[in-house]
C-alpha cells in the first residue's frame, strides 16, 4: 500500500492496524496537507447493507467539530479500496505516555478537562464514543488533547453485534495483534457494556473514569490475563481508591466514583458537570482536603517533564489556568527583543498577532502574510490570498485565519492551500477583528455592525453578539481562557469607541470605560490582566488588573508602553506589538493609465478614506484618520496647502462636492446623519436627513444615500432637496445595497450589492429604480462614474482598479470590465483603507500607497517582550 496513490491521496507510511482495518499516513494533494487513511477491510466493503449503514453513521460523526475531536474529513473509494479521510494527529497518545509513569495531579486533571469537553461536545450531537482508552487519546506536540475515533465503534460494527470486541476501530502499531486490541478495549468498558447490553452515553462517562483515574496512578483500573477475566473485573472488582495520589483533591475522588458506579441508573449523568468539577478545582474554587489515605505519586521522570511542557502550555488556559501560578513553581524571566521585519521599500509590518504557546507571530507585510518562529532567525512567507489583513490563530496554532478581499480564510501556519470559511455579510472597515474560538467558530467583527460567528469549518454567519439601541458598532473581538466569555471594544452612536465590555453566557457588562478616548484591541493576560490599546492622548499598550472568576476590572489602568499599539498576548504571557499608534503608515498619490506613480501629495496618516475632487480638480477632500478620529480636509492641489473642514469629535465621512464646487455633503458616523457647509468653512452647517455617503444629483435636486433598515441590512435611499417630500426607498431589498452614486445625466444610479453571495456593481433608473443591469461579473465594491458619463469604475475583490464602457440611451450597454490600475503589482494598499478618486478626464487616479520614508532595507521590527507583567508586578 505505501507508495500508492487512492484518488489523489499519496500514501506513505502505515501508522496502525486492528481489527477493522489499517490506517496509513498520506498526502492530500488537492488540499496540500497530510490526512490518516483508514482502510476497510473487503469483507466490510463488500457487505452493502453494513456499508450503507457506516456512511449514514459516517455523515453524522464527519459533523462534530470541536477542537478537541480528530475531524473525519470523508468516506472514498479507489481502486476498490474503501478507506476514511480522518484528521492526522502527530503527537504522544496516553497509553504511551502512561508506560513512563503517572501525570501529576494538576497534569491529568489539565487533560481530563479537554477529554471532558470532547464527550461533552459530542453527546450534545447525540454521538457516543464507546471505545474512550488511552490509546485514543493524543496529545499534539502544542498541549491540544485530541480524542480519536469518535464514534467508530458503532460505525464499523456488524448489525446485530453491539459489543463485539474485536470490532474495536483503533490500535496503534504498538498493538500488533487483534487479542491486544481486545484487552485494550475490553479495560475500559462499562459494566452494562461488558454484559452486551445496549449503552449509551453512561459508558462513555465509565470509561472517562476509568481514563482519569489511570492518568492518576499509570494503573490500569481493571485487568486479567483472558477477556474474560478482565470482562470479570469490570463486573465485580472495585478500584482500589488508596492508590490514588495523596494529593488528589477530594472532589476528584467524589467525580471517579461517581463516573465509575457500576449501576449506570446512579452513574454521573452528563460529562458536562465533570467537566465543571475539573474546571473550578483547576481555579481553585473547590478547596477541600486531599483523598484521605491516599499515597503519594511516584516522582516525575526526566521524559515525563519534557511531555508535560509541551502539554500543559495549553491545557492549562483552557481549563483556566490558574494553578499555573502555584508557589514554587518556576518563573520565567522578563526578556525583551525585537524581531525584525526587512522590507523593500522601508514598509511597515500591521497586525502582528503572537501564536497561543507564544512560539511563533504572524503578521502582514506589503500584503502577504509572513510566520516568524521565535526560535528562527528568518520568517517565511505563507501563501495566502492577496491583499491578507488581520490574522489570527487557531487554539492549537494549526491554522491561521485572516480576511482578504472581504471574505473570511484559513491556511495551514506551516504553509499550504487557503480555504475559504464564508463571506461576510459586509466589508471589513477599522475596528475590525477576528478570533478564533476552543470549539473551533470563528468570531469576528467588521466594525461596522454586530459580532458575527461562523464554523471554521465554513458556513453561513449569524449574529452572536446584537447591537444595543445606541450602539453603532462593535470592534475588535478577543476570546477569554476557556472561551469563558468574549471582550469587545462597545462603540456607541453619540460616543467614541471608549468602553470595553464582556459577554459571559447571556450577560453583558461594561468593564472600562475611558471617556472620549479611542479603546482597542482588548485581550486577556495570564498575569492577571485586560491588555488594551488607547489613541490619542496618553496612546499606548495599556493594562489593568482583572479578575477571570468574577469577570471584573480589579484595579487602576496603567501604561505598558508609550506610543505603541497593534498588541497581541500569547498564553504564557509573552506580549507583542509596534512601535508608533499604527502599523500602517498611509500617503496618497496619483496612479497613471500606465501605472506610473507620482510623488505623495499628502503627508503620512494611519489612514485616508473617500478622496473626492472637486468639479474643476483643483481641490481634493478627504478623510483623514489621526489615529483617534476621522475628519475631513481640504487640499488645494496647485497650491499644497490643505485646511481642516471638520472639528467634530464623531468621525466625518463621505464628503461630496456640488456641482458649483462651493458646498460640501458630508455624514456624521455618531448621529448617522447627512450634513452640508460652504467649503471655505463659514457658515453653519445644516443637517439634511439621516443616512450616509451622499451622492448628489448633478442638478442639485436630489440626494442618493445609503441607510440601515430596521427589518433589512443597508438600503439605498433618495431625498429631493428643497421641498416638502420626505425621503425615500430607491433599493430596498434583504441583502445589503450602498455606496450608491448618481450617473453625470441623473438618470441612474450605480450601486454595490449582495444580494448574489458576494458583492457586485449594479446599476438602475433614477429615481423610479426601474431596471436593474449588473456591471461587473468577478465581485466589486465602490463603484464611480467617469466625468463623461462613458464609464463606471469600481474595485474588485483584491482592490484592483476596473473600468466599464457604458452607453445609457435608450437603454444601459455595457462593455467588458478590463483592469486599469493592478494594485498588487504596484504596490498600492489592496486591503482595509482602500480608496480610490478618477481624475476629471480620466487619465489617472488618486490611491493610498504605504508611506516609504526611506529608501532600501530598513529594520521596523516588532517588538517582544516574554514575561510582560514581571516588570510591573515586582
Amino acid at each position: 500500500m505505501i507508495g500508492k496513490t487512492l484518488a489523489h491521496y499519496d500514501v506513505t507510511e502505515l501508522i496502525g492496524a486492528g481489527g477493522m482495518g489499517e490506517v496509513y499516513r498520506a498526502r492530500d494533494t488537492k488540499l496540500d496537507r497530510d490526512v490518516a487513511l483508514k482502510i476497510l477491510p473487503e469483507s466490510f466493503a463488500a457487505d452493502a447493507e453494513r456499508l450503507s449503514r457506516f456512511e449514514r453513521e459516517a455523515k453524522l460523526l464527519a459533523g462534530l467539530n470541536h477542537s478537541n475531536i480528530a475531524a473525519i474529513y470523508g468516506i472514498e473509494q479507489a481502486d476498490s479500496q474503501r478507506f476514511l479521510v480522518l484528521e492526522l494527529v502527530e503527537g504522544v497518545d496516553l497509553a504511551k505516555r502512561l508506560s513512563e509513569g503517572p501525570l501529576i495531579v494538576e497534569d491529568a486533571l489539565a487533560v481530563g478537562y479537554q477529554i471532558s469537553e470532547a464527550l461533552e461536545a459530542a453527546h450534545e450531537q447525540g454521538v457516543v464514543h464507546r471505545d474512550l482508552k488511552p490509546a485514543n487519546v493524543i496529545v499534539t506536540p502544542g498541549g491540544t488533547v485530541k480524542v480519536l475515533d469518535f464514534g467508530l465503534a458503532k460505525a464499523l460494527e456488524a448489525e446485530g453485534s453491539a459489543n463485539t470486541l474485536s470490532h474495536s476501530p483503533t490500535v496503534l502499531a504498538s498493538s500488533p495483534t487483534v487479542q491486544g486490541v481486545i484487552l485494550g478495549t475490553a479495560a475500559y468498558m462499562s459494566p452494562e457494556q461488558a454484559r452486551g447490553k445496549v449503552v449509551d452515553r453512561r459508558a462513555d462517562i465509565w470509561a472517562f473514569g476509568a481514563v482519569l483515574f489511570e492518568l492518576l496512578t499509570a494503573r490500569q483500573l481493571f485487568s486479567g490475563e483472558t477477556v474474560s477475566d478482565m470482562l470479570a473485573s469490570v463486573i465485580k472488582t472495585e478500584p482500589e481508591w488508596d492508590s490514588l495520589p495523596k494529593d488528589t483533591p477530594q472532589a476528584i475522588v467524589n467525580l471517579l466514583k461517581r463516573c465509575l458506579d457500576k449501576d449506570a441508573r446512579t452513574r454521573l449523568r452528563d460529562i458536562g458537570e465533570a467537566r465543571v468539577v475539573i474546571d473550578k478545582v483547576l481555579r481553585g474554587e473547590i478547596k477541600d482536603e486531599a483523598a484521605p489515605g491516599a499515597e503519594a505519586a511516584p516522582s516525575a521522570t526526566a521524559s515525563r517533564i519534557g511531555w508535560i511542557a509541551a502539554m500543559v502550555l495549553f491545557a492549562a488556559v483552557a481549563a483556566a489556568g490558574a494553578w499555573m501560578f502555584k508557589p514554587g513553581a518556576p518563573e520565567p524571566p522578563l526578556r525583551k527583543f525585537k524581531l525584525p521585519v526587512e522590507s523593500k521599500e522601508g514598509l511597515r509590518p500591521f497586525d502582528p498577532v503572537i501564536s497561543p504557546d507564544g512560539s511563533k507571530v504572524a503578521y502582514i507585510l506589503e500584503g502577504q502574510l509572513f510566520v516568524h518562529e521565535l526560535n528562527e532567525l528568518d520568517p517565511r512567507g505563507i501563501a495566502a490570498e492577496r491583499g491578507a489583513h488581520t490574522p489570527c490563530w487557531s487554539p492549537d496554532g494549526e491554522f491561521i485565519c485572516y480576511v482578504s478581499g472581504d471574505d473570511i480564510w484559513k491556511v495551514p501556519s506551516g504553509g499550504g492551500a487557503s480555504v475559504k470559511i464564508c463571506e461576510p455579510v459586509a466589508g471589513f472597515t477599522s475596528g475590525r477583528g477576528v478570533a478564533w474560538s476552543h470549539d473551533d467558530r470563528i468570531i469576528y467583527a467588521q466594525g461596522n455592525g454586530p459580532g458575527f460567528e461562523v464554523s471554521a469549518n465554513g458556513g453561513d454567519p449569524r449574529i452572536l453578539v446584537g447591537l444595543l439601541e445606541d450602539e453603532a458598532d462593535i470592534h475588535e473581538p478577543s476570546l477569554l481562557p476557556g472561551d469563558k466569555g468574549l471582550l469587545f471594544v462597545s462603540h456607541r452612536k453619540n460616543d467614541s469607541p471608549d468602553k470595553i465590555e464582556v459577554v459571559a453566557g447571556d450577560e453583558r457588562k461594561r468593564l472600562l470605560h475611558i471617556e472620549g478616548v479611542r479603546l482597542g484591541h482588548p485581550i486577556y493576560s495570564r498575569s492577571g490582566h485586560l491588555v488594551f490599546t488607547r489613541s490619542g492622548t496618553n496612546a499606548g499598550v495599556w493594562a489593568v488588573p482583572f479578575s477571570l472568576s468574577s469577570l471584573e476590572v480589579t484595579g487602576e489602568p496603567f501604561p505598558v508602553a508609550a506610543e505603541a499599539g497593534d498588541v497581541s498576548v500569547s498564553s504564557d504571557g509573552t506580549l507583542v506589538y509596534l512601535r508608533g499608534a499604527s502599523g500602517q503608515q498611509l500617503q496618497l498619490l496619483w496612479v497613471g493609465r500606465d501605472g506610473v506613480l507620482s510623488d505623495p501629495i499628502t503627508e503620512v496618516a494611519p489612514a485616508y478614506f473617500d478622496p473626492t475632487l472637486s468639479p474643476d480638480g483643483k481641490r481634493m477632500a478627504v478623510c483623514e484618520w489621526d489615529g483617534t478620529q476621522i475628519d475631513i480636509w481640504i487640499h488645494d492641489l496647485e497650491r499644497k496647502t490643505r485646511t481642516r473642514f471638520t472639528f467634530s469629535e464623531a468621525n466625518q465621512l463621505g464628503p461630496e462636492w456640488t456641482a458649483d464646487g462651493l458646498h460640501l455633503m458630508y455624514s456624521n458616523s455618531r448621529t448617522d446623519t447627512i450634513t452640508v457647509r460652504k467649503a471655505d468653512g463659514t457658515g453653519s452647517p445644516t443637517e439634511l436627513t439621516k443616512g450616509r455617503d451622499p451622492s448628489l444629483s448633478p442638478d442639485g435636486k436630489y440626494i442618493v444615500y445609503h441607510m440601515l433598515g430596521s427589518a433589512t441590512q443597508e438600503d439605498v435611499w433618495y431625498l429631493e432637496l428643497g421641498g416638502q417630500s420626505e425621503a425615500k426607498p430607491l433599493i430596498n431589498t434583504q441583502a445589503r445595497e450602498y455606496r450608491a452614486r448618481i450617473s453625470r445625466d441623473g438618470n441612474y444610479v450605480a450601486y454595490a450589492s449582495n444580494e448574489s453571495g458576494r458583492y457586485e456593481i449594479y446599476i438602475t433608473r433614477f429615481p423610479t429604480g426601474e431596471g436593474k443591469w449588473q456591471v461587473s461579473t468577478k465581485g466589486g465594491d465602490r463603484p464611480r462614474w467617469g466625468r463623461d458619463g462613458k464609464a463606471i469604475y469600481y474595485q474588485e475583490e483584491h482592490g484592483n482598479l476596473m473600468e466599464v464602457s457604458v452607453t445609457l440611451d435608450p437603454s444601459p450597454a455595457l462593455g467588458t470590465p478590463t483592469k486599469v490600475v493592478d494594485c498588487v503589482q504596484l504596490g498600492l494598499v489592496a486591503g482595509f483603507g482602500r480608496e480610490y478618486e478618477v481624475d476629471i478626464d480620466g487619465s489617472r487616479f488618486l490611491w493610498t500607497k504605504s508611506a516609504a520614508p526611506t529608501k532600501g532595507l530598513i529594520d521596523v521590527g516588532i517588538t517582544v517582550v516574554e514575561n510582560w507583567a514581571k516588570e510591573f508586578l515586582e
